[in-house]
């Protein structure tokens, strides 16, 4: 036997039992809803245990179908997916898509933590030199830009939270949508926003990264 063929067996076998191991967390994840004829959820399940066996499935049935992913993408896939505390990650697989990188969730982590701490050495820390961010009204290029607008932005604003909604990721392109919260310093204003952003990445380092803005809430905490 070939040492592709040995490697494509041991991908096909690795799935199974990924499939199989995880058929008993499926059955009780769902369960029929008395009266109505349909399935539904029960109440302790999170979204995050659900999305994530979804893309299990998804990446279950990719890897069966094309050979260029192994059994090694199904543990990168499932490292994202046990890591991402906050939110749900969706996997947009296809026979040209590479699996998801566990540094993609975590990134987008580090970005929402190094934001609510006011660090803005960690914000640039993730982006390339060359980089572009976009936010409505301004535009950004270089490290040395995006870091002089976060100690501005840090010098009028306090108290930012950020609630990781959702993360979309193909290939080294992506989309978060999260919820922004933050106080101004001067007059004691709380604000609430909802923000889409769509980024992309190039060697690990974010080249571009564009936020779109919903200001939905004001008021004084």
């Amino acid at each position: 036997m070939s040492t592709h063929q040995q490697k494509s067996d041991d991908a096909k076998l690795s799935i199974w039992k990924v499939i199989i191991g995880n058929m008993s967390s499926l059955h009780k994840m769902f369960q029929p809803t008395k009266g109505v004829g349909r399935v539904g959820f029960r109440s302790s399940t999170q979204p995050t245990t659900l999305t994530c066996t979804v893309i299990l499935g998804a990446i279950a049935l990719a890897i069966l179908s094309y050979s260029s992913l192994t059994s090694s993408a199904v543990a990168a896939n499932l490292h994202s997916c046990s890591n991402l505390s906050k939110g749900s990650i969706i996997a947009m697989l296809s026979p040209d898509t590479k699996p998801i990188k566990p540094t993609i969730p975590e990134l987008i982590q580090r970005q929402a933590q190094a934001w609510e701490t006011a660090d803005s050495d960690k914000i640039i820390a993730d982006f390339a030199e060359d980089s572009v961010f976009i936010v409505p009204g301004s535009r950004f290029r270089g490290k040395q830009q995006i870091q002089a607008a976060a100690e501005d932005y840090f010098a009028q604003v306090t108290e930012t939270q950020i609630t990781i909604n959702t993360i979309i990721v193909q290939g080294n392109k992506g989309a978060v949508e999260w919820i922004w919260r933050q106080r101004n310093k001067e007059t004691g204003e709380l604000s609430k926003a909802e923000d889409a952003i769509i980024f992309e990445l190039d060697q690990g380092k974010i080249t571009y990264w564009r936020e779109y803005m919903d200001n939905i809430a004001k008021g004084r905490g």
